[in-house]
């Protein structure tokens, strides 16, 4: 079906976690620890991140990984489209080959419809709003019920009407990063 990649969902939780350019850094075992995400694997995305332009790092106690510009600039459609090195796109919702306008898919008008829907509300998120999204909190509960390894920050109590602040990442083992 309609999904993002592996990778790119990694990306995006990675980013959800980061702080703005001038935020305190995260080290990539703390980003690691906080999302699931293999630490070798992790260290090749953040390294893949940086040539893209979407964080910085520095290196020594102090450096770890910052976001290279602020979250509500970095639309997640511009991210999956970095990662994956492609257009955003689906393949057929029948996995014809041929799909298309001059294709006889019978579902290619409401499928083509869709994909630009996801790609529009894609285009329209930023990695500001990640942390505010449902499904970290049914993340987070799949963890508690010991489906899911993830760690995942979520803001509390976020009021309906007031845009959410981002919430600081936590780090259990090396309490609370502000």
């Amino acid at each position: 079906m309609l999904a993002l990649n592996q990778t790119t969902a990694y990306a995006i939780l990675t980013l959800g976690l980061l702080e703005d350019p001038d935020g305190r850094p995260l080290h990539v075992e703390q980003i690691s620890r906080a999302t699931g995400i293999p630490r070798a694997y992790l260290a090749k995305l953040v390294y893949r991140l940086r040539r893209k332009g979407f964080v910085t790092t520095r290196r020594g106690y102090h450096g770890g990984v910052t976001l290279a510009r602020p979250a509500r600039e970095i639309p997640l459609l511009e991210v999956a489209e970095a990662v994956t090195g492609r257009p955003f796109s689906a393949p057929c919702l029948l996995g014809l080959r041929v799909c298309g306008d001059s294709a006889t898919c019978p579902l290619n008008r409401f499928w083509s419809k869709t994909v630009e829907m996801v790609r529009s509300g894609l285009e329209r998120a930023s990695v500001a709003d990640v942390g505010d999204l449902r499904c970290v909190a049914s993340a987070r509960r799949l963890r508690d019920q010991g489906v899911a390894r993830m760690d995942i920050p979520v803001p509390s109590d976020p009021s309906p009407t007031a845009a959410p602040a981002r919430e600081k990442f936590h780090d259990p083992d090396e309490g609370r990063i502000s």
